[in-house]
């Protein structure tokens, strides 16, 4: 068996270097994007699945079908705040709710990184949550497809 290279340490990204920004303005394109790392504690990616069927046939033998691929989700977590300042994310979202070609961009280890992102609708803005613990957050959430590129 060959050898492998180990993976680097430089190389595995922080969360506390990464690099994420919303683009609120309609046209998908982060020519005016905003960034968000100081306001938000998670991005979270799900879906992007094909949609498969399983057909048994009488011998005991499954075939399997691939048909389309499922949009992506992309839910992020942010803190509130409520009038800080005039980039308050809560409402910029709030006020485009519904609305596509809204872009989102993350980039793990900042400006250096590969990034993702995806561009389309803003499906979900919640209200604020109350906690016991004192964290007051609230989440949105985009669907569409995502796309990779290097930096």
């Amino acid at each position: 068996m060959a050898a492998r290279n180990p993976i680097a340490q430089a190389n595995i990204p922080s969360v506390k270097n990464a690099h994420v920004d919303i683009d609120l303005s309609g046209n998908g394109t982060f020519a005016v994007s905003t960034a968000l790392e100081s306001q938000i504690t998670e991005v979270n990616v799900s879906g992007g699945d094909f949609n498969t069927t399983d057909l048994p046939v009488l011998d005991g033998t499954v075939f399997t079908s691939t048909g389309d691929k499922q949009a992506f989700e992309v839910t992020v977590t942010a803190v509130y705040t409520d009038g800080e300042s005039p980039d308050d994310l809560h409402p910029l979202v709030w006020a485009k709710h519904g609305q596509s070609n809204i872009g989102l961009r993350w980039k793990p280890k900042g400006a250096t990184s590969r990034s993702f992102s995806l561009v389309g609708v803003l499906f979900r803005v919640m209200p604020p949550n109350l906690a016991r613990n004192g964290d007051i957050l609230y989440s949105f959430a985009l669907r569409g497809d995502i796309s990779a590129a290097e930096a």
